[in-house]
């Protein structure tokens, strides 16, 4: 089950991690500082990237990522994105 939890190690005004991604993939929402918008990000591995996104790889991980206004829409795009990526492979993080 995916669900986002707050961390309070950052020095940034907000930060949460989505819980339950497939082994090996790391997403987040970060907002560095109040004015500023939401950074939504997905690191996956480059072989689990969706065949129809044109992305490049980072060593052996592909980072995409997204700015919005408001956290919720950046949520959203997080889990939208997790769920794209082929699951059947590896076991989901707890």
């Amino acid at each position: 089950m995916l669900s986002f939890i707050e961390d309070n190690s950052h020095p940034f005004d907000y930060v949460e991690r989505l819980e339950g991604v497939p082994e090996g993939v790391e997403a987040r929402v970060v907002r560095i500082a109040p004015d500023l918008p939401f950074d939504a990000m997905v690191a996956m591995p480059a072989d689990r990237v969706p065949a129809d996104v044109e992305a490049e790889p980072v060593g052996n991980h592909v980072v995409i990522h997204h700015a919005f206004p408001d956290l919720g829409p950046a949520e959203d795009w997080v889990v939208a994105w997790v769920n794209r990526c082929p699951a059947s492979d590896f076991p989901r993080n707890r």
